[in-house]
């Protein structure tokens, strides 16, 4: 295999920055699916084929775990941490409140803010790689969503997210999922976030 000229090779830095807009790009995401389990048509994520486990009672704050199988593994979401989950390799977590991703060893879904001896955190080039699957499902998510309820919808639950108390808004719907198809088919090529800023929400 030709070995591309070390002027073409993205610098480490760049690499960490796309890292760093991805985190933003999946948390923005979060908030949409809050707003599909809460769609005045009904639970959204389980019309999408995922299974509701209940919030545990021990536990103060947070959601609902939504878990669904995906290309031989488990996406989990919950209000915490979202993430692809391997049984046989490792998988990706994004942990919310702290904006990183982090690699898991091979298992079950972690129970929110515990387990978190399984993450670890691992060099940009993995964490893009282990994000592959998870990174696909978003995207056949969001293709699903506009399917059922067309761009409008996509676009009201940005609205919405901007509003949330210490949100910042990220690429609008339809350049965030043009961002993530161009990430996981080429990150050397992929673009920073802001170099492909849209306007803000409306009011």
């Amino acid at each position: 295999m030709e070995i591309p000229p070390q002027s073409l090779i993205p610098p480490p830095s760049r690499r960490r920055s796309l890292v760093t807009d991805l985190c933003a790009g999946i948390s923005q995401a979060m908030g949409f699916w809050g707003c599909d389990a809460r769609h005045p048509r009904g639970n959204q994520l389980v019309a999408a084929g995922f299974q509701r486990l209940e919030k545990d009672p021990a536990l103060t704050e947070g959601s609902s775990r939504y878990r669904k199988p995906w290309q031989g593994g488990t996406i989990e979401l919950h209000s915490f941490c979202a993430g692809w989950y391997s049984p046989s390799g490792e998988g990706v977590v994004f942990i919310r409140h702290r904006q990183r991703l982090f690699s898991c060893a091979p298992g079950e879904p972690i129970e929110p803010g515990r387990h978190t001896h399984r993450l670890e955190g691992k060099s940009n080039d993995l964490l893009l790689d282990l994000s592959r699957p998870f990174l696909a499902w978003m995207l056949d998510h969001e293709r699903w969503i506009l399917h059922h309820h067309g761009p409008a919808y996509r676009a009201a639950c940005w609205r919405h997210v901007a509003t949330l108390p210490g949100f910042r808004p990220w690429l609008e719907p339809a350049a965030a999922t043009r961002w993530i198809e161009h990430l996981l088919a080429d990150p050397d090529t992929t673009p920073r976030a802001r170099e492909c800023k849209t306007t803000p929400p409306p009011n």
